[in-house]
């Protein structure tokens, strides 16, 4: 019995333990306004990735990884610039659970026409801070990372700026075609749509309503063939006195 008891004392403080070294890190990636699912955030150590988590639909993601390290997280996506953060854990306390709540992310889609080579390394850092007992953004390291990325993000913005005018006006066109049920030209422009904003919620909401009209479609054309194949099929007639016998194989 106090073996036993022993036991589940050792495993209860080994499980406490566990929980208390570990830093949970939550927040969100976004091309702004719109959350990108699928963005791998890669986890390295040592300049070697060892972890590697997703966004959900929402764009949100929500892990946890162990104190006594630092880590850089890399955002990417296949369709967006990626994106690099440091997470300085190793002066963290054993004891200590804590979490970096709200790390927002804001990627934006490869154009030929930017310089985005500064963004190869990471453009914010996130320190334990022994005073406050608590996660902050380096203030000086920030500072000077935004400097260099400022003329960088002045070009995003300008983009973004005519993309949303082109986006609207694609997107009004797209919804006129689908309000009069003109399917194929609405799946176009709403297409087009995705070329300005890949990741808006209403054109791909719209495309895989009319990509599922068309298999719908596509799946009663096969029942017409089938039935067309069986009216033509073998038909084979003899005559049993004064009546015509017609059989037909199907």
């Amino acid at each position: 019995m106090r073996f036993y008891y022993f036991t589940c004392i050792f495993f209860l403080l080994f499980s406490l333990s566990l929980k208390a070294s570990s830093i949970h890190i939550s927040g969100k990636v976004l091309e702004k306004p719109d959350p990108i699912e699928g963005c791998a955030i890669h986890v390295l150590k040592n300049n070697a990735t060892f972890k590697t988590f997703r966004s959900n639909s929402l764009g949100e993601f929500d892990f946890e990884l162990n104190y006594g390290a630092n880590y850089t997280l890399e955002f990417a996506h296949k369709s967006y610039v990626s994106k690099k953060i440091q997470v300085l854990c190793s002066k963290m306390p054993v004891e200590s659970k804590k979490s970096i709540k709200d790390i927002h992310i804001d990627l934006f889609r490869k154009k030929a026409n930017l310089d985005d080579h500064v963004l190869r390394n990471p453009i914010a850092s996130i320190a334990y801070d022994a005073k406050k007992e608590a996660f902050s953004y380096d203030v000086s390291f920030n500072s000077q990372i935004q400097s260099k990325v400022q003329e960088l993000w002045f070009a995003v913005n300008q983009y973004r700026s005519e993309r949303d005018k082109d986006y609207a006006q694609d997107i009004k066109k797209a919804d006129a075609f689908f309000d009069k049920q003109d399917y194929t030209n609405a799946l176009v422009a709403y297409q087009n749509c995705q070329d300005h904003r890949l990741m808006a919620k209403k054109p791909k909401e719209r495309i895989a309503f009319i990509l599922s009209l068309r298999s719908e479609n596509n799946l009663e054309d096969q029942v017409v063939n089938v039935i067309d194949n069986a009216i033509k099929s073998r038909e084979e007639k003899s005559t049993r006195g004064n009546k015509i016998i017609t059989r037909r194989y199907i």
